[in-house]
């Protein structure tokens, strides 16, 4: 398997987020360019689509 110069340098994957290496085995999101671990993704996702959010009974945005 081929893997890029920069991965090669680095020894693997960093999470654009928290600047943590992602390990062997360990499951990450790759979105946009970007590599997301899973301990940041349930902060990313909050804040990829806060602008969604809804409150029901008033039906507004937050």
């Amino acid at each position: 398997m081929r893997y890029p110069r920069y991965a090669l340098r680095c020894g693997g994957p960093v999470c654009s987020r928290c600047g943590r290496e992602i390990g062997g085995g360990e499951q990450y999101w790759y979105i946009n360019g970007g590599k997301i671990c899973e301990d940041c993704f349930p902060g990313f996702a909050r804040e990829v689509f806060s602008p969604f959010r809804l409150v029901r009974g008033g039906e507004k945005r937050i």
